[in-house]
């Protein structure tokens, strides 16, 4: 039984420790997008400035910055994927570890529950036992 419970508070630190990274992965897909939305908002703020008329250095900075931008959200778009599958993974690992947890807690309680029905069996025996003594000797 003592096994079975460090077992079960090794599961817990485990289940800790991902739900942690967990977490830091929530906060890192949340800051990228962010910082996503803010690089497209830029890019459409530009793209909207290029069609009213501008003195032509001011449109081709708009152009070089708009060109500029267009990759930078791409590969924000693109980390954005790579981070969110890693936010998958590590909600999928916090999941099966909350079941495994689960599942030890349950098997802690049966057997706990066992070994109480069996100090209940033991007493009645004891019980029994004592009472057939007592009409024998009566």
């Amino acid at each position: 039984m003592q096994q079975l419970i460090k077992l079960k508070q090794q599961e817990e630190k485990k289940l800790t420790k991902l739900g942690q990274q967990r977490h830091e992965a929530a906060n890192r897909l949340q800051h990228s997008q962010q910082q996503t939305a803010q690089l497209s908002a830029m890019l459409q703020q530009y793209q909207q400035t290029s069609d009213k008329n501008l003195h032509p250095l001011l449109l081709q900075n708009n152009t070089s910055l708009q060109q500029s931008l267009r990759p930078m959200v791409q590969q924000m778009v693109r980390k954005n994927g790579l981070l969110a599958q890693e936010q998958q993974r590590i909600d999928d690992l916090w999941r099966h570890q909350l079941q495994h947890r689960q599942r030890l807690n349950w098997l802690v309680q049966q057997r706990q529950k066992q070994r109480l029905r069996d100090t209940e069996r033991r007493e009645q025996q004891q019980l029994d036992d004592l009472a057939q003594r007592a009409r024998i000797n009566d």
